[in-house]
């Protein structure tokens, strides 16, 4: 397998907020006889954990949104309706979530809501009278926060 050292990039990560980019005394790491360089945030992959989380929860709620379009029709079970969610939707928002960890209570919030939407759709039960967070126990999902704590890498 051959990389290219112009398309690799080091990305440092870690909870420390104030931790700068550039240490002089950084080990360099070499691939195909080319220095790779520091990653630098750009427009493809801004890594602000808001934007980020706002990323992630939106392309979760476009997903969903085609899952019900094309399987609303399944009457009888929720089976159906939670296994699209389940393979399609899920995958996504947990994607890479013990590297980034959202530990902020609106980014939690805001991937939550898409999986109580999911819920609400899994047991066609859109009253707002429902409890989101009993539908989600009782189709058996774990929630996303404790999702990442039983992922994270950094304990």
């Amino acid at each position: 397998m051959h990389f290219n050292p112009d398309k690799c990039h080091i990305l440092p990560i870690s909870h420390k907020r104030n931790e700068t980019i550039f240490i002089p005394s950084r080990p360099k790491y070499i691939i195909s006889h080319g220095l790779v360089s520091l990653f630098r945030s750009n427009n493809f992959l801004d890594l602000h954990w808001e934007r980020h989380v706002t990323i992630i929860s939106t392309k979760a709620t476009w997903v969903l949104n085609f899952v019900r379009r094309n399987i609303y029709r399944c009457t009888g079970t929720h089976e159906a309706k939670e296994l699209a969610y389940t393979c399609l939707v899920h995958p996504l928002m947990e994607f890479a979530a013990p590297a980034w960890d959202p530990y902020r209570v609106k980014d939690i919030n805001k991937l939550e809501m898409v999986q109580c939407h999911a819920a609400c759709f899994a047991k066609s039960d859109y009253r707002r009278t429902t409890s989101l967070s009993k539908l989600v126990d009782d189709l058996g999902w774990r929630t996303l926060s404790n999702t990442a704590l039983r992922l994270n890498l950094f304990g």
